[in-house]
């Protein structure tokens, strides 16, 4: 059976150590006392990572490149701030001001125009890829989304 430290999971998972005790503890891996290495099996590492998804270290923040990597996916752009937050895995008011700092670095377009003879606004956020680094298309695409419920 292949294992890994908790150290080793919580760099892949990009979490902090105790985070990683927690999340092992939820998944009931068993604790083995103080001062010894808990040995982690590789399914319980990729449930981790389907769960919670991973980004790698970057320039941009890791909402950034979910956000980033959640809307590259998405052929069309997504309607809004809350679609972004629930394909990304992260809270709807994390997602509108990523969104905002990324429209603002041009990364992303936020399209946004009335319907003629109503009151309601459409809205579409898009990706502008032409404006990323090599680097950032690199760290977007090694970014794994949560696995949607």
């Amino acid at each position: 059976m292949d294992t890994i430290s908790t150290v080793e999971l919580s760099r892949r998972l990009g979490v902090s150590l105790p985070t990683a005790h927690t999340l092992l503890d939820a998944a009931g891996v068993p604790r083995v006392g103080r001062g010894y290495s808990r040995s982690v099996p590789v399914e319980v590492v990729d449930a981790l990572i389907a769960m919670r998804g991973v980004t790698p270290r970057s320039e941009r923040s890791s909402t950034e490149l979910r956000i980033l990597a959640a809307l590259l996916h998405a052929e069309e752009g997504l309607p809004s701030a809350r679609a972004v937050a629930v394909r990304a895995g992260v809270s709807p008011t994390t997602a509108s001001r990523a969104i905002e700092r990324l429209v603002a670095d041009a990364l992303l377009q936020d399209l946004r125009h009335r319907l003629p003879g109503s009151l309601r606004v459409v809205r579409r956020i898009e990706v502008m890829t032409f404006m990323w680094s090599d680097a950032l298309t690199r760290a977007v695409n090694d970014t794994r989304l949560p696995t949607l419920r």
